[in-house]
């Protein structure tokens, strides 16, 4: 469920469900919008850390 408060929307469970049972649900095939930018970056800064 949805809810929104101002600028803010909150995600509300219609049920509780243990995250358990939710694992493995959102896998997909097609990588989101920006996504192998933000692993590029997410790499590149873990390796200048090392």
């Amino acid at each position: 469920m949805f809810e929104i408060r101002g600028a803010e929307v909150l995600l509300k469970p219609r049920r509780k469900v243990p995250l358990e049972a939710l694992r493995g649900r959102l896998k997909s095939e097609v990588p989101f919008p920006g996504e192998a930018e933000e692993r590029r970056v997410r790499e590149g800064a873990w390796a200048r850390e090392k």
